[in-house]
């Protein structure tokens, strides 16, 4: 929570052109303010009070629309959502040749159980399947069940739901900010068994690879 996962995923959704970006915890709107304010360089008093400089104004403008005119569609929800209506979404989109979905976050699909270990054993089975029948590619925010420092090695057990998550995810990345830091950790990659911390770090709203080493 508060960690920048939503910063960091749309940055990455922007980059792909076709990708279609649900947001389910937030709107749109605030996305994409609080990233124009980042390259505007406004403070959240300045925003709040109104104080801002002619430049920024103009900043401003230019970054809220770059952000929401780009070839990034943003599917604005902002509510809980049931897995075969989300799914019956993006077949809908795939249909109009999007292949990439990002769905910010898992918290915020209702599966047909009621646990959460068993909703996200339902949520999780059922997204499998539509990627392997509709040949698509979903990255699923989620969160830990427990905060911990940026070098902690943390374990999947500490994922919130089930373990089946581990065992459908392709890929499974940690995003990590601590401070003026920031990492990627790759807990886990079927295509290259590749698995390091890479250091990035944060500009702007925007950012820059510094480095990778094992972990």
């Amino acid at each position: 929570t508060w960690a920048g996962k939503t910063t960091f995923a749309t940055f990455m959704a922007r980059k792909n052109k076709g990708c279609c970006y649900y947001v389910l915890e937030d709107k749109v709107e605030n996305i994409a303010s609080r990233y124009a304010m980042k390259r505007a360089w406004i403070t959240v008093d300045q925003y709040n009070e109104w104080t801002r400089t002619e430049k920024q104004e103009l900043d401003y403008e230019q970054a809220y629309l770059s952000f929401r005119n780009r070839d990034l569609l943003l599917v604005d929800i902002w509510k809980k959502i049931e897995v075969e209506e989300l799914i019956n979404s993006i077949k809908e989109l795939k249909a109009q040749w999007h292949t990439l979905f990002f769905i910010d976050n898992l918290g915020f699909i209702i599966g047909n159980w009621d646990s959460e270990a068993a909703q996200t054993a339902d949520i999780s089975s059922k997204l499998v399947s539509l990627c392997l029948e509709e040949n698509i590619c979903i990255v699923l925010l989620h969160h830990f069940k427990k905060k911990g420092r940026a070098f902690d090695q943390r374990d999947l057990s500490q994922m919130r739901g089930s373990w089946k998550l581990w065992d459908d995810a392709f890929t499974v990345v940690e995003y990590i900010r601590e401070e003026d830091q920031t990492f990627l950790r790759v807990f886990k990659d079927r295509t290259r068994w590749n698995l390091k911390t890479y250091e990035i770090k944060y500009d702007r709203g925007e950012y820059l690879y510094i480095g990778a080493y094992k972990y």
